[in-house]
């Protein structure tokens, strides 16, 4: 663009210039002295430029045009460029006179000494600024018209192509993701590890039952000892089953009150919370799009984690509460004020056995927050977290806006990205 920009002003000797939507330059052929070297370069001066680069286009559809006088008294004209229906910046000629018209030069002289400019240069400057044919403007700005539509229709097909090439990776890589797991998982967890466990908890059974009260207390211990480690392994088997179906299972998305699965799952924490002290703070939650069986599960995953994170606080604060995004994304989070976690070990937060403490404080598998980042994914959305050691923790999760439809403004929501 820069290229062609040069040609048309060496042809025609018109001026022309990109800007994004904030007023800077992406491609210029023709800047005059006046403006680079005088107005945006004193403040004041400058703030009249921006000010004018601001509004080139308000009001201008695309395809059309406008003349218009900057604040520092000299003309533009300007064509918007749009992608899609997003308007990223515009195309327009500028920093000229008429040919026709008459300069009023006492107008430059009070300006030149309102911002304390070299009057002299100034006004040679000032002479320098082409003087242009009326009809040749026009005939010029029909054709920068038609290259911002082209430019705005390259653009748009670029964008299409390299978001359906970026959600291909994406739903690759997942693809791949959910193939390692359960081929990793599937076969050991199902028979190897459940056949054997089954055998251990069954003997342990029979040997506590026929002798546990003839033991000494040592070896009681033993015995509780190893109950306790057979049925945590039974549990992380189910979750880990639970983790590797949840990379193969269908998500049926349904219109959900987030209210009502948050207070369904705080009723079946109930027996963890015992006579503990809770304060719940839960705002007014909204209704969602997602898959209302995963949804719960995320929720009490995450509910779970801070009832059992706020242990010996009295009381525990937990709250619930969410925002709605300008593109109609959801962010739903719940905080604590437990023990909280060191944010330079957020990278094993959602990951499979990485456990941020330990098991001697903490109970637990491991595999909650990464069960919680799955489902989140499988959603669409992300999830994330915000801590500090000793004051407690934030995690935070996003669902998909349910009313995207093509041509739509999400859709366009990364246009402004293009070179």
């Amino acid at each position: 663009m820069q290229a062609l920009a040069t040609e048309l002003h060496a042809l025609t000797g018109i001026p022309v210039f990109m800007l994004d939507k904030n007023g800077r330059p992406l491609v210029s052929a023709g800047w005059q002295t006046i403006c680079r070297d005088f107005h945006r370069v004193h403040p004041d001066a400058c703030q009249n430029c921006m000010e004018s680069d601001l509004k080139l286009s308000a009001g201008v559809e695309p395809g059309s045009f406008k003349l218009y006088k900057c604040r520092n008294h000299m003309w533009d004209v300007v064509t918007p460029i749009v992608l899609g229906d997003r308007h990223i910046g515009n195309l327009f000629s500028g920093q000229f006179f008429f040919e026709d018209e008459q300069v009023d030069r006492e107008t430059f002289v009070e300006q030149a000494r309102r911002f304390d400019f070299d009057e002299k240069e100034y006004l040679a400057a000032l002479d320098r600024v082409p003087r242009l044919n009326r009809d040749r403007v026009h005939s010029a700005m029909v054709f920068y018209s038609k290259l911002a539509g082209l430019l705005s229709q390259l653009g748009y097909s670029s964008i299409k192509l390299a978001r359906a090439m970026e959600q291909t990776n994406r739903v690759n890589a997942q693809l791949a993701v959910s193939i390692q797991d359960m081929e990793s998982f599937a076969y050991s967890v199902s028979h190897d590890l459940r056949a054997p466990l089954r055998h251990v908890d069954g003997f342990l059974a029979l040997l506590s039952g026929r002798c546990y009260s003839t033991l000494d207390d040592t070896s009681k211990h033993y015995i509780d000892q190893t109950l306790q480690a057979s049925q945590r392994m039974g549990r992380l088997i189910d979750e880990l089953l639970q983790f590797s179906r949840l990379g193969r299972a269908e998500v049926h998305k349904l219109t959900v009150n987030l209210n009502t699965i948050v207070r369904e799952a705080i009723r079946e924490l109930e027996p963890e919370t015992g006579a503990r002290r809770i304060v719940w703070k839960i705002e007014t939650l909204p209704e969602v799009a997602a898959d209302p069986v995963l949804l719960r599960q995320l929720v009490e995953n995450l509910l779970a984690n801070a009832i059992k994170f706020t242990r010996g606080r009295d009381p525990a604060e937990i709250t619930i509460a969410s925002r709605i995004e300008p593109d109609g994304e959801t962010v739903a989070f719940v905080r604590d004020n437990g023990v909280g976690f060191d944010m330079r070990y957020y990278q094993k937060l959602f990951q499979v056995f990485q456990r941020l403490h330990g098991e001697q404080d903490f109970e637990g598998t491991g595999i909650g927050l990464a069960l919680a980042r799955r489902i989140v994914e499988r959603h669409g959305g992300r999830i994330w977290a915000e801590g500090t050691v000793g004051t407690g923790a934030t995690f935070y999760f996003s669902l998909p806006a349910d009313h995207r439809q093509k041509g739509s403004r999400e859709e366009y929501a990364q246009a402004d990205l293009v070179g």
